[in-house]
């Protein structure tokens, strides 16, 4: 029988086992877990300082005071008008830019008709081609695939415009790439097809009168309403005065329903937006910036600042001039833009990763193979949870007093490359260590 004395001691022993079993398992735990190094590449990342701002595009159009004619361009007797160059076109006078049909049927006949000679062009030009290298079909592929994801976007956007023409896109790489496979296809059945809805449209085309541009300049299919809500030539000579970035998106909508289309007559354009006077340090007149527009997916848009208004109500309104005109430029009006003050460019490394030497030099140990070294970095700017770096040099004052690279001192140091294995996270890190 066992007495209470051995019963306390049992106890005893029992307690002092588990504890023994639980730092056990505790030491385990950190041994495979916590003592484990975690490492991330570094890699090439460039970073944007950006100010955000709402502002208003001014083109050389609408009915402007002093202007000698209407950019716009009329309808007569509300007739159906077809484009024919593309939006953002050069056109020069009395060149051809659209179509004027007495109906929408005829119009829409028109319409039709030119789908379908693209695809009789489109055929025939398969037709002519002959047997395509391993290295064409390869790129077929990448090309198909790239045509899938656009049409993919396309159907889940709201909108489907361009659908028709990023679907024949894609068919029409899927049949180079049945060619270039040795597929038979009979393309001139396909072009009779055509060929006899091609005919049958031509009767329902109706007359229609050919309209020429009236002078010369970027065509636009369209017209918004904003066309006179500011002053080209005030832009242009730098007379739109203080918060007038206020005044432009605050503007109401005139539209005139006769109008179907307009000729910007230049293109330099300007951006006019209001910000904080305080933040008038980054803007310098004549400096260079990019700008985006994210809600267009626009992005750097070379510009300049053109001008900067005397400070109102802690207010100072920015003209940004450019000299780019294209399809997407021209349609821009009211718009969130986002201007570029800095660009960092560097090895993006996690701020998790960043220690000193016992020199006190910021840096990171890297694990080559099993062996921990350290590089020191310079840190060209701080994110939240990251750092933007670059290769670290060590400098000297010359004879004159002046800093210097130090090469001799610099080669002393690893130097951090791309690509680089850098450790996160790790226990008793030092230059030399053997991880093993």
């Amino acid at each position: 029988m066992i007495s209470d004395k051995d019963k306390k001691l049992l106890k005893i022993i029992g307690i002092a086992v588990g504890v023994l079993v639980v730092m056990y398992i505790i030491h385990n735990v950190y041994t495979n877990y916590a003592g484990k190094l975690i490492t991330e590449f570094a890699l090439n990342y460039t970073q944007e300082e950006t100010i955000s701002v709402d502002g208003f595009a001014i083109r050389d159009e609408g009915t402007e005071k002093g202007k000698k004619n209407s950019s716009f361009l009329y309808k007569n007797d509300n007739k159906i008008y077809v484009p024919l160059v593309d939006d953002s076109a050069n056109v020069s006078k009395n060149d051809s830019i659209a179509l004027a049909f007495s109906d929408e049927a005829s119009a829409e006949a028109y319409r039709e008709r030119q789908v379908l000679q693209e695809k009789i062009n489109a055929l025939r030009q398969l037709k002519s081609q002959g047997g395509l290298s391993y290295l064409n079909v390869v790129g077929l592929n990448s090309m198909i695939y790239s045509s899938l994801m656009d049409y993919a976007d396309i159907i889940d956007s709201p909108s489907d415009e361009g659908l028709s023409k990023i679907r024949d896109d894609l068919a029409q790489k899927i049949i180079t790439k049945q060619i270039a496979t040795g597929e038979k296809l009979d393309f001139d059945s396909a072009i009779s097809v055509y060929e006899a809805e091609l005919a049958a449209l031509e009767g329902a085309l109706g007359s229609y009168e050919r309209i020429s541009s009236p002078y010369a300049g970027y065509f636009v299919s369209s017209v918004d309403g904003y066309e006179n809500a500011a002053s080209y030539e005030d832009a242009e000579n730098k007379k739109l005065g203080s918060k007038f970035g206020e005044v432009l998106m605050n503007s109401e909508k005139s539209l005139d329903e006769n109008v179907y289309g307009k000729v910007v007559g230049n293109f330099i354009w300007y951006f006019v937006f209001d910000m904080a006077a305080s933040e008038i340090s980054t803007m310098n007149e004549g400096k260079t910036v990019y700008v985006n527009f994210p809600g267009k997916g626009i992005e750097n848009i070379k510009m300049t600042i053109y001008d900067i208004s005397p400070e109102k109500d802690d207010i100072i309104t920015v003209t940004l001039r450019c000299k780019l005109m294209n399809e997407e430029l021209v349609s821009l009006r009211k718009e969130k833009a986002e201007i570029v003050i800095g660009r960092h460019n560097g090895l993006k490394i996690n701020r998790k990763a960043i220690t000193k030497n016992e020199e006190g030099l910021d840096g990171v140990y890297v694990l080559s193979g099993n062996l921990v070294e350290f590089s020191p970095i310079d840190i060209r700017y701080y994110g939240e949870d990251y750092v933007i770096a670059d290769k670290y040099y060590a400098y000297r004052k010359n004879e004159k007093g002046e800093d210097e690279i130090d090469y001799d001192k610099t080669d002393e140091y690893r130097a951090i490359k791309l690509y680089d294995n850098i450790i996160v996270k790790g226990k008793n890190l030092h230059d030399g260590k053997i991880i093993g």
